[in-house]
């Protein structure tokens, strides 16, 4: 895919103490009808080592409810760890309430390993100002996956879905503390 179009703005935030900057990116529609998924030649720490392109990625659906927590708590753990020293000791990015609302929106997009494990997440929604745009945020790897791949399998069937969505823009959200 090639990129159209990349810009930045702020914009207003759930929260008044978490601004929201946003990062927005135009595809254009590719000329072949699919890519393939990701990459699997990166490499990776400890076990298990699978191919990303193994992952299935899907949205989640009423099945996962019962997994809202650990969900939670991997988006918890990669926010703590990719973001220290913004985050306020203590604050949490998510909640299994906040999760569990998502899956129920079918909101998430989960990568599971080929041996059952959730490896990540992120959210993808259509934004509420513009319902050609597709909303993409809260990325988050699993610490057994990490420098695998998973991140960039996620991204890749984010893009993925949101064109088969027929969406013509993608836009990233970050939450700031201050």
């Amino acid at each position: 895919w090639r990129v159209h179009r990349l810009s930045h703005r702020r914009a207003k935030a759930q929260e008044p103490d978490l601004p929201v900057c946003t990062c927005q990116i135009a595809f254009r529609r590719p000329k072949m009808a699919s890519e393939p998924h990701g990459s699997d030649g990166e490499a990776g720490g400890a076990a298990p080592d699978f191919p990303p392109r193994l992952f299935e990625v899907r949205r989640s659906n009423p099945a996962d409810l019962s997994h809202a927590h650990k969900i939670a708590a991997i988006v918890n753990k990669a926010y703590e760890r990719g973001e220290a020293g913004m985050w306020h000791s203590g604050q949490l990015r998510t909640s299994a309430e906040e999760v569990s609302e998502l899956i129920k929106q079918h909101r998430l997009l989960l990568a599971i390993a080929p041996d059952g494990r959730l490896a990540g997440s992120c959210d993808l929604a259509k934004s509420a100002k513009d319902h050609d745009t597709a909303e993409f945020g809260m990325l988050a790897v699993h610490d057994d996956f990490l420098g695998k791949g998973i991140g960039k399998r996620i991204i890749t069937a984010a893009i993925d879905t949101a064109r088969e969505e027929e969406y013509k823009c993608m836009k990233l959200a970050i939450l700031r503390p201050e």
